[in-house]
């Protein structure tokens, strides 16, 4: 009974021009989308390895100098985009991809664009395939399945099937299987084009891991429509007419998709603020230097071993010892450096770029 009443429902949703023209305009926006978002990769890998030839030959044809001073010049260097980023860029808007290396420095990513451009956003015009299958087609499963048993009930279809003896909840899983069928087969041409596109565009011995995540990707996006056409279900149940039903699916809608990230975002911002990068390692260096824990920080530790290495050679200046100083420092500094990182289970000696 339940696969006769999901093969009806697909044939009338088929029939009906409505769905099938929503579900054609919705794949030609993720299309459009994923099409832009292919131009934006190749173009972007193109001058991803441009820009990573050039700063490597920069490094490499720096003038002579001290293997310190040539660590220290440091390098740029991008990360790559896997073709999965055709279909979504993941945190490339937010993270950005350029790094600086340098030796004895934590960089951070650079080009990133301002946090309040990215939490101010509403969403509705990102190009992402991804995003526009999730952000309308989202809508549209909340709206198919808001109406699906408002309207039975309206019509008097619904009267006519319990009175026939048909279980509501047979009924109830026959339609959803049905709508979700009508759903999710304009999503299959994309998934079919695309899943083999980024394996082909991806190097070999990537490919694989490009097949696994573009159609775990696809499979996720299938699972969200799945379950927003389970909530607008749920809704239809529960209001009496499609016009309620109607209503509560687009708030449920625009507060869940649009409203809840953004209010959600800047909740987060007030509550436990995001210190700036500047912060962050001027807070670092202060403890270094005034020290944390109960013990002493490196200004008065290297006040002491001053001390300490005039007494010992009897000079009145760092600059009269018979040995260079600053190799003492350094040993000084890596054996506490060392010691800290023990006990605390952290590299310091990455992020104390300034202090020797």
């Amino acid at each position: 009974m339940i696969r006769r009443i999901a093969s009806q429902e697909l044939v009338l949703q088929l029939r009906d021009g409505r769905l099938a023209a929503t579900a054609l305009l919705l794949l030609g926006l993720a299309a459009g989308a994923t099409a832009v978002g292919w131009g934006h990769w190749r173009k972007g890998e193109a001058e991803r390895l441009r820009f990573a030839e050039q700063s490597y030959a920069q490094w490499v044809n720096q003038e002579p100098k001290h293997p310190h001073r040539a660590a220290a010049y440091g390098i740029y260097v991008a990360k790559p985009d896997t073709p999965l980023a055709i279909l979504e860029p993941g945190l490339r808007p937010y993270a950005g991809r350029t790094l600086w290396l340098e030796a004895h420095s934590n960089a951070a990513f650079a080009y990133a664009p301002a946090d309040d451009d990215l939490t101010a956003s509403p969403g509705l015009g990102q190009s992402s395939g991804a995003g526009l299958l999730q952000l309308l087609g989202g809508l549209v499963a909340l709206v198919l399945g808001a109406l699906s048993v408002a309207r039975e009930r309206e019509t008097g279809v619904l009267r006519q099937l319990l009175a026939q003896g048909v279980p509501p909840t047979r009924w109830l899983i026959g339609k959803y299987l049905g709508l979700a069928a009508a759903l999710l087969l304009p999503l299959a041409p994309l998934a079919l084009l695309l899943t083999p596109a980024a394996a082909a565009l991806s190097a070999p011995e990537a490919r694989s891991d490009a097949w696994v995540r573009t159609a775990g990707a696809m499979a996720a996006s299938a699972i969200y429509l799945l379950g927003m056409l389970a909530v607008g279900m749920v809704v239809s149940v529960l209001v009496r007419s499609s016009r309620a039903a109607l209503l509560a699916a687009l708030a449920l809608w625009v507060g869940g998709s649009i409203l809840a990230p953004r209010i959600a975002s800047q909740l987060v911002l007030r509550s436990a603020p995001t210190p700036t990068a500047e912060a962050y390692y001027e807070a670092i260096n202060a403890e270094f230097a005034g020290g944390f824990d109960g013990e002493p920080g490196w200004s008065e530790r290297l006040d002491r071993l001053e001390q300490d290495t005039i007494a010992e050679h009897g000079v009145q200046r760092l600059d009269q010892l018979p040995v260079g100083f600053s190799g003492l420092r350094m040993h000084a500094m890596d054996a506490w450096t060392n010691t800290v990182s023990d006990r605390h289970d952290a590299p310091p000696h990455e992020i104390y770029a300034d202090q020797d």
